[in-house]
């Protein structure tokens, strides 16, 4: 987890450690939430203010948290420490839980792929031809069925690359991102109301093979691609660009949507955290596509960020090493 240089946090990195078994939420004076560290992400509460946050501890019946002022120096408060203690059958609770969304979504994944496949058959008119207004109503058939294989795939993958529970075992082995980062965008599927969206890729043609996880790395990079497509307007672009850095080689989408606030970008790759304006009400989603993506970076000892304005778009970069194997 990395700590932002701030009055308020500097007395406390040392505190905030990812191994640490309690949840700590780090808040300014003014109430907001400024880091946490991953025990906290974990218990998956989006809400960034200290009293929506005890509210939601209230409500789930866990009463085991304390706060406490943080000062330096015998200097004024510069902030509030909530540590919330780790409860074995809130533990239990939750790995059954985990253990339900894997056999629901797995269960899930083949009648879905069967009504995928019959109705891909129709659209190729295997069964006869079809009009126009039959047509328009299979594509949005199948539009449907590929969000919802979408999430049962997000939902899977949530748990599988999480660094901290997932039982994922790695399988390193070489890999071409630039072949990687081609498949992925040629394999887009964009939505009815999207078809203007320009997919442009600018690739380094002399990056280094790395030694990677080809199946995570996917999962991350349609992840990316599926967010951007999201928020992007119609007639829009999206950028594809691979480039070798100085620790390894880095992936990025770029897209020309609304933008995400500092104070949103915070908390953009917590689980179940999504950022809802006037630009995203009308965006479906579980929350987990970008949980995945640094879910996904972390295991391969790299990192997602994400450079954005509002009105200006944003800019996604995954940076791995070279092999993933030293990490």
């Amino acid at each position: 987890m990395k700590v932002k240089k701030s009055p308020a946090v500097s007395s406390l990195a040392q505190l905030l450690f990812d191994d640490c078994r309690d949840a700590l939420f780090m808040f300014d004076p003014s109430g907001k939430l400024v880091v946490q560290n991953r025990a906290a992400e974990s218990l998956g509460i989006s809400v960034n203010n200290l009293g929506d946050v005890l509210e939601r501890l209230k409500q789930a019946g866990m009463t085991d948290f304390t706060t406490r002022p943080v000062s330096e120096a015998g200097e004024h408060a510069h902030g509030t420490l909530l540590r919330v203690g780790v409860i074995p059958e809130y533990e239990q609770l939750r790995a059954s839980q985990s253990e339900f969304i894997e056999i629901v979504s797995h269960d899930l994944r083949s009648p879905l792929t069967a009504l995928r496949g019959y109705a891909e058959m129709l659209r190729e008119e295997i069964a006869g031809p079809l009009n126009s207004q039959q047509r328009t109503y299979l594509e949005r058939i199948l539009n449907g069925l590929y969000q919802l294989s979408d999430m049962v795939h997000n939902i899977q993958d949530a748990g599988r690359f999480d660094p901290d529970t997932g039982l994922y075992v790695m399988e390193f082995a070489p890999v071409d991102l630039n072949a990687l980062a081609r498949q992925a965008a040629e394999r887009v599927i964009l939505p009815l109301d999207k078809r203007q969206i320009t997919l442009e890729q600018v690739h380094d043609e002399a990056l280094p093979v790395i030694i990677a996880d080809e199946v995570v790395l996917t999962s991350a990079l349609r992840n990316l691609l599926d967010n951007a497509i999201k928020y992007s307007p119609d007639g829009s672009k999206i950028l594809v660009r691979t480039e070798r850095t100085a620790a390894g080689v880095s992936v990025s989408i770029v897209d020309d949507g609304p933008g995400i606030s500092a104070d949103d970008q915070q908390r953009l790759f917590q689980k179940h955290s999504r950022i809802v304006n006037e630009h995203t009400r009308r965006v479906r989603g579980s929350g987990l596509g970008l949980f995945i993506v640094r879910a996904v970076a972390q295991r391969h000892g790299g990192d997602v960020h994400v450079e954005s304005t509002p009105g200006k778009g944003s800019t996604f970069t995954i940076s791995l090493p070279l092999d993933a194997r030293s990490r």
